[in-house]
């Protein structure tokens, strides 16, 4: 999975610099002050190591604004998504110190329908004709929880801060991202906010799902964090 990553970034204008731990991405346009350390690794590594890796990307690439504008994306596979994998994605993304994080998680069947996939074309081709596709979202709908590609596929969106959507036009999602994280850190709480946003992207919904259920424990979880409500 790193591997097919590696290609989508480096077809988004992206150079690669190698650790011995990780991938380090930057980007070709000096102009673009936006980073990505790529590992696999657990999220609990990820928590562990963290300060050491962020002295080594100082290391590969020396700018002033590596400590604050880099993202972990954490490519992390599963023998299964249940409540401990998500429990422990929410606390990784949820730990403010560093860097931001995205867990990339992924099954071997996801990964494995995804690669029976891509023997027609490459993964940044298919993300561009996939994302705004209704019938690929309808079937990512139908078939969420059996381990498709299409799931993996929007998971793999949701967590990147760039994507080309198709259509030939390139939703800039990284300026849209950096947008929304400064509103989300100039409010009062905005560990809340990140908080339930990190909770509410990784809910899985099935046919089966009661909003009223979800909302529940989505309150219960902010609950059982610790987190009081100021507004």
């Amino acid at each position: 999975m790193k591997s097919l990553l590696g290609d989508l970034f480096a077809s988004h204008g992206y150079v690669e610099y190698l650790s011995e731990s990780f991938s380090f991405f930057v980007s070709v346009d000096s102009q673009k002050e936006v980073y990505w350390l790529v590992v696999e690794s657990s999220p609990q590594e990820v928590i562990e190591s963290q300060h050491v890796w962020l002295a080594e990307c100082q290391k590969l690439y020396d700018h002033d604004a590596v400590q604050k504008n880099t993202n972990i994306i954490c490519v992390w596979p599963v023998s299964k998504i249940d409540a401990k994998v998500i429990s422990e994605v929410h606390a990784a993304e949820e730990d403010l110190f560093f860097f931001k994080k995205h867990v990339l998680y992924y099954t071997l069947s996801e990964l494995t329908s995804l690669r029976d996939k891509l023997q027609s074309g490459s993964l940044t081709e298919l993300v561009g004709s996939s994302v705004n596709n209704s019938v690929v979202f309808a079937d990512y709908k139908s078939l969420l929880g059996e381990g498709t590609w299409q799931e993996l596929i929007y998971r793999l969106v949701i967590k990147l801060g760039f994507i080309d959507i198709g259509d030939g036009e390139v939703v800039d999602i990284e300026g849209l991202y950096i947008s929304h994280d400064t509103k989300v850190n100039s409010t009062r709480q905005p560990e809340l906010l990140s908080f339930i946003e990190s909770s509410v992207l990784n809910i899985h919904f099935d046919s089966s799902s009661n909003s009223e259920s979800v909302l529940n424990d989505l309150v219960a979880k902010i609950a059982e964090a610790g987190y009081e409500v100021k507004y």
